[in-house]
């Protein structure tokens, strides 16, 4: 549906159980936190269209990247 978000990944090291998921709105607001596990796909919602950061942190690493929601 509208908003529905799949984000795969498959850096090695952010699959083992220890990665968080931030999702950072425009105005740099954390709006979701979500723990990866041992997934290196995670499945979200996001309402309101707009310009979002999607940050994996796993302790060691911390890698961002940028999308876009559309009505």
């Amino acid at each position: 549906g509208k908003g529905d978000i799949t984000l795969s990944f498959n850096k090695p090291g952010f699959s083992d159980g220890n990665t968080i998921l931030q999702i950072i709105n425009s105005s740099g607001q954390l709006v979701k936190t979500i723990n990866t596990g041992n997934k290196n796909r995670v499945q979200f919602r996001i309402d309101v269209p707009g310009v979002y950061i999607a940050r994996m942190i796993n302790g060691k690493e911390t890698i961002q990247k940028r999308f876009v929601v559309i009505k």
